[in-house]
C-alpha cells in the first residue's frame, strides 16, 4: 500500500510537471510569434524602403544622363 502511495504521489508529480513545462513552452512559443512576426514587418519595412532609395537613385542617373546628352 505504501509503495502504491509512493507511486501515485510521483505520477502526480510528473503531470504537474509536464502541464508546467506545456504552458511555458506554449507562452514562448506565442511570444516568439509576435517578435517573428515584428521582424517581418520590419524586414518588409527596410526592403520598401530600399526599393524607394534605389528608385530614386536610378531616376537621378537618369535625368543627369539626360542632362548630359542634350548638352
Amino acid at each position: 500500500m505504501w509503495l502504491a502511495k509512493q507511486f501515485t504521489e510521483f505520477r502526480n508529480m510528473m503531470d504537474d510537471l509536464k502541464t508546467d513545462i506545456l504552458d511555458k513552452l506554449e507562452y514562448h512559443e506565442r511570444h516568439d510569434d509576435e517578435r517573428f512576426s515584428e521582424v517581418r514587418k520590419d524586414l518588409s519595412d527596410i526592403r520598401l524602403k530600399n526599393a524607394v532609395r534605389d528608385a530614386l537613385i536610378e531616376k537621378g542617373r537618369v535625368l543627369d544622363e539626360k542632362k548630359s546628352s542634350a548638352e
